[in-house]
């Protein structure tokens, strides 16, 4: 991914490794505050949906 993003102008950073969970996609997130991220690729739906709701996850 490093090395297809960069050869296409992209900056590319990579936060993690996660837990596979809402949480740490949550975790993640927080990595993700006040920066100019403009895409995120995760690894599965239960990450990806953090970003999305931007609040942790409940009990």
């Amino acid at each position: 991914m490093h090395d297809i993003g960069n050869r296409m102008g992209f900056k590319v950073n990579q936060i993690g490794p996660v837990h596979p969970t809402v949480e740490g996609g949550y975790q993640a997130a927080l990595a993700l505050e006040g920066g100019d991220t403009t895409a995120i690729i995760t690894y599965n739906d239960l990450i990806a949906v953090a970003p999305c709701c931007g609040s942790p996850p409940t009990a």
